[in-house]
């Protein structure tokens, strides 16, 4: 939900940074203003300081330069300070959960009689984990569950690793199922774990690629990353993806990484 602030939050960073450079050049730049003189012949050039101005030679570029640079930063300054202020402004007053603090307020049996226009945290995951469960029981006739690693929630997966993963999961309180069926137009597959960052209200596919010395594996798993673009989910933005080999086991602190980025 509040993923459309950190745009703003990164806007603010650069300007702190354009800001800096601005006032550091300022420390650079002569005194006076540069005018410029334009006629069908020629242009010409002057530097003008204290109520004086002084002809600029075709020799002198680098004094124009440098009087046109500070001239522009001298203007330029006070319109960065004032976004900047604005932009902070903004987020200090603005209140992102403002109706769901409004819809919280009421009282439980209001609270029935209303369709909110934003839900609270645990409604929306409650919801959430309906919509999972639902298509988990859609899965076909013939899917075959796992049945050798057991997480701490009760569940099975497929390989050591993924217990691994799935644990992190639970551990840093993310909403997560596994193999839900996915359909395209092409494809029927199953996502290795399906996510929700709650903070964002986003959700977010985890494929972990236990046997990439595998060329068999590789090629049969080639198919179903290309399921997920033709389904509008590419890896780096809602697919994250992790790899291992056999001398090159799974990499806690990497996932760990990914779901502090992604996730949390």
């Amino acid at each position: 939900m509040e993923d459309f602030l950190t745009p703003i939050r990164r806007r603010i960073e650069e300007l702190e940074q354009e800001i800096n450079y601005v006032r550091e050049s300022l420390k650079q730049a002569p005194e006076g203003t540069l005018r410029i003189s334009s006629s069908r012949r020629e242009v010409s050039y002057y530097h003008y300081l204290k109520g004086k101005q002084t002809y600029l030679r075709k020799d002198e570029q680098e004094k124009k330069l440098a009087l046109a640079a500070g001239g522009y930063y001298r203007d330029v300054l006070p319109i960065l300070e004032k976004e900047k202020r604005l932009l902070e402004t903004f987020l200090k007053r603005y209140d992102v959960k403002a109706a769901i603090h409004l819809y919280e307020r009421q009282s439980e049996e209001r609270r029935k009689l209303i369709r909110p226009v934003e839900l609270p945290d645990d409604l929306f995951v409650k919801q959430w984990e309906e919509k999972q469960q639902k298509l988990l029981e859609s899965r076909p006739i013939g899917f075959t569950p796992p049945e050798e690693f057991r997480t701490s929630r009760g569940e099975f997966v497929r390989s050591k690793s993924e217990l691994i993963l799935a644990e992190l999961f639970d551990r840093n309180h993310i909403p997560y199922f596994y193999e839900v069926p996915m359909k395209t137009s092409r494809h029927l597959f199953y996502p290795d774990f399906t996510l929700l960052n709650v903070r964002t209200r986003k959700t977010y596919f985890w494929e972990h690629l236990g046997k990439m010395q595998d060329p068999e594996y590789v090629n049969r798993n080639l198919i179903k990353i290309s399921a997920f673009s033709q389904a509008g989910i590419y890896a780096g933005e809602h697919l994250i993806m992790t790899f291992e080999t056999d001398e090159q086991p799974l990499s806690t602190s990497s996932a760990e990484a990914y779901i502090r980025h992604f996730l949390v």
